[in-house]
């Protein structure tokens, strides 16, 4: 143990030590009548179109809580809160506004390995300005909560609300529609909140934003689509291309990263969904998290490819997520640039790819008292300059395979691991590999599936201190020094 770097040995520092825990604002203001949303015009029908409304409310409340009566809210588009904001006990349901994208794409987009290219599908130009619609169509957030530029951070807190994206899977894009967008927040509380619903985007992002706590957030039965005009998602196609290399159309405007014109392009297939995505935030609490599902729309049905559960990253900060249930997506939980990040009690449980992966520059990482179930690839996943990683009283089971289109597959042809460690680019970092891994009781309970128990591809040597491996090839396999 002399040479386990501190991290490694378990004593993670002290985290979110100055995290508030109590709502910066009143619990409710159901008995303040002159609050509630009805009194801002709001129907809560489910039918009427309450976005004027509930704008309005946003607005003039200056930092009061809104109380929706457990009413259901319909809008249209993105309703902003640029103050301190408080909603509690509503349900807003997204009317997307629909946007036919068929006449601007044509052609067949070409195979494209580069992540950072952007292919001439042959499709026509769209004027400048763009058609109006389709602004709303691909950048729709519910709920699009931060400061105005050059404003200090606000207050937010949410209770007992839902947020449905809609029914349009082929709506949005990938980096700008959300359910709920939170940025440059402080003393953030997110309790009994819900999303679901279609569309592209993510289902809860939160930026540059510090001491958050978030309880029983539920996302779940999200799924996009291609847009309309695009090639279908088609199983066999996407196995003899590769599941990382399916073209798929992005809008993008003239000069926008390479664009010659507004327009579509072809791109190498990415992440079109995330349910949970925090960015560049710090001191966050994340317990009792439910994610049921982020799927893409095949021909075949919904399968969780190009989705990812959740993401931590962008030089995020102490963050620790007690107590989390994942399943069906492509990657559970991706985290990359974060320091200081503790999980434990999880269960993750049909991931396309891996249930937890850790890369980039990441620093300080804790794997504790959890379940990793069904892999498609491996359970744990450690690449490029990561340093200082424990994995203690952990079991992975079945690596390699995973349940989707209603039976159990091996989507890679293989199963690689239990928990594998990889090489990153040695051209951007001088120590492109994972340093300071510990695993400590650890058990892999493979299948025919399952080759190794634990697949080092790099030259550090990890540390061992009770793994137990079952129904895999070979218990470990190490790259030569």
């Amino acid at each position: 143990m002399e040479n386990i770097p501190y991290a490694a040995r378990g004593v993670i520092r002290p985290m979110l030590a100055c995290l508030m825990l109590l709502s910066p604002f009143p619990a409710t203001a159901a008995d303040d009548q002159s609050l509630t949303l009805a009194s801002f015009g709001a129907v809560g029908d489910d039918r009427a179109d309450d976005t004027q409304a509930l704008q309005k409310a946003f607005r003039q409340a200056s930092g009061r809580c809104l109380d929706g009566e457990g009413r259901t809210y319909r809008v249209r588009g993105t309703l902003r809160g640029a103050a301190d904001f408080c909603l509690a006990n509503a349900r807003l349901r997204q009317d997307v506004a629909a946007f036919d994208t068929r006449p601007w794409m044509r052609g067949d987009c070409p195979v494209e390995k580069d992540a950072q290219a952007l292919a001439d599908c042959g499709d026509p130009a769209m004027p400048d300005p763009v058609p109006a619609g389709l602004d709303a169509y691909l950048y729709t957030r519910t709920l699009l909560i931060r400061p105005e530029r050059g404003e200090p951070p606000i207050k937010v807190s949410l209770r007992n609300v839902t947020v449905d994206r809609g029914a349009s899977p082929e709506s949005g894009a990938r980096s700008d529609a959300a359910g709920i967008w939170i940025g440059n927040a402080r003393d953030l509380v997110l309790e009994d909140v819900e999303v679901t619903g279609a569309g592209k985007g993510y289902g809860v992002i939160i930026v540059d934003s510090a001491d958050i706590t978030i309880r029983r957030l539920w996302l779940h039965d999200m799924v996009w689509a291609p847009y309309l005009g695009d090639a279908p998602l088609l199983l066999d196609r996407a196995r003899h291309i590769g599941w990382n290399s399916v073209p798929l159309r992005e809008f993008r405007r003239a000069g926008d990263r390479g664009a010659r014109q507004n327009g579509f392009y072809g791109t190498r297939s990415q992440e079109q969904l995330t349910c949970l995505s925090i960015e560049g935030s710090s001191n966050v609490l994340i317990d009792d998290l439910r994610i049921d599902g982020c799927r893409a729309r095949f021909v075949e049905g919904d399968i969780p490819w190009q989705t990812d559960g959740m993401g931590v990253g962008q030089s995020s900060s102490n963050i620790q997520i007690e107590n989390a249930r994942i399943s069906d997506t492509w990657e559970g939980i991706d985290m990359g640039n974060v320091d200081n990040i503790a999980l434990s009690n999880a269960e993750i449980t049909d991931s396309f790819n891996y249930a937890v992966k850790v890369g980039y520059q990441t620093h300080a990482v804790s794997l504790v008292d959890s379940v990793f179930s069904r892999a498609g690839i491996a359970g744990v996943v450690i690449s490029g300059p990561v340093r200082d990683t424990l994995i203690r009283r952990v079991r992975i089971d079945e690596p390699g395979r995973i349940f989707f289109a209603g039976a159990m597959q091996s989507p890679w042809g293989q199963g690689r691991a239990g928990v594998e460690l990889d090489m990153g680019n040695p051209a951007q970092h001088a120590k492109a590999y994972p340093t300071g891994v510990l695993l400590e009781n650890v058990t892999v309970r493979g299948g025919r599936d399952c080759p190794l128990g634990l697949l080092n591809r790099t030259p550090e040597r990890v540390s061992l201190e009770g793994l137990r491996v079952s129904g895999c090839e070979a218990v470990s396999q190490h790259a030569p020094r």
